[in-house]
């Protein structure tokens, strides 16, 4: 029976390169330990992506050498794939070239007036090949645009795999991102979204899940960069998220939903907007999370509605008792 992830952005990469880990150590449920992984970023050279890659070869290759025998290492069959880029072309980079804007204002169209609403000149002249500098409404409109089920490719492809599960148990789908961030804050509600409405009244045993990576890291702004994130925002960037998640009933869409944050956020020695640059040090709160997922997979520890609070019972320590259970 296998697990579906989708890990969206670089802390998306993260949680996918914490799953690969525990299930090196053995910790998949025994009887879930198929894992398919979809990772999504429009910055492909994404150095947290890149590194999961790597993590990844690295575990079949070691999976390859392990001799049969009656250990749980190496046990999971994982596959990954990605990462998958809402950008067909990389030239065609910004809103302004995705949606033909210029074309639109000359015929002082509808759809022009509301990307001059809802977006600054800044925005729609922003290439987003390195992500979406903090600005989830660009691309929540770039990914709600690209993904298509029904045409050949990576969508297509992990939604049949989903259905071809669904004959022998209930496939259970996750989705993991950032809420603060921009690639996961808009890939995340989107794409879950999406994956099930097309889902409906083919898959119906179908558990969906999401993992919400709520602040845990800090940097310093990059010099040059006129467009960015700004962890000082992340806050109140992450109140409105969650209160969006709220307010769009996102608990009738999901079985589970795991937020997790850390008080003290930690500072990256690298800040940079994207690319290889990015990548982002290890952290506990992946392998908290890591763990949540672990318990959204195992089917003997699905209950009915609930609210379950993990958290450390001093700042200094953090126990393997403090963790997801």
């Amino acid at each position: 029976m296998s697990n579906f992830v989708v890990g969206i952005g670089g802390s998306g990469a993260k949680l996918m390169q914490a799953l690969i880990h525990l299930g090196a150590a053995g910790m998949m449920p025994a009887n879930r330990t198929g894992v398919t992984g979809l990772l999504v970023d429009p910055d492909e050279s994404n150095g947290n992506v890149l590194d999961c890659l790597s993590l990844e070869k690295a575990y079949q290759d070691c999976k390859r050498q392990l001799k049969v025998g009656k250990t749980d290492l190496f046990a999971a069959d994982i596959s990954l794939t990605g990462p998958w880029t809402p950008l067909v072309d990389p030239k065609v980079d910004t809103l302004k070239k995705i949606f033909h804007y210029n074309q639109l204002a000359a015929t002082d169209s509808e759809e022009a007036q509301l990307m001059d609403l809802f977006f600054e000149r800044q925005e729609l002249d922003l290439s987003v090949i390195k992500g979406f500098r903090g600005r989830p409404a660009i691309g929540a409109a770039v990914f709600a645009n690209s993904v298509d089920f029904g045409k050949p490719g990576v969508w297509k492809e992990f939604r049949s795999s989903i259905k071809t599960s669904s004959s022998a148990s209930a496939p259970h789908v996750l989705f993991a991102g950032s809420v603060f961030g921009g690639s996961g804050a808009a890939g995340v509600p989107t794409l879950s979204r999406l994956l099930s409405n097309h889902l409906k009244g083919d898959v119906i045993n179908a558990r969906f899940g999401l993992i919400l990576f709520l602040p845990f890291f800090q940097f310093q702004q990059v010099e040059g960069e006129a467009v960015q994130a700004d962890p000082a925002s992340f806050p109140m960037a992450t109140a409105e998220a969650l209160k969006y998640y709220d307010d769009q009933n996102f608990l009738q869409i999901c079985n589970s939903i795991y937020a997790v944050g850390e008080e003290v956020p930690a500072e990256m020695s690298v800040p940079a907007v994207g690319a290889k640059e990015q990548r982002n040090e290890a952290h506990f709160i992946e392998l908290v999370a890591g763990m949540g997922a672990i318990r959204f997979f195992n089917d003997k520890l699905q209950s009915g509605d609930s609210l379950a609070v993990a958290g450390r019972e001093k700042d200094s320590t953090l126990p393997w008792n403090n963790g997801p259970t």
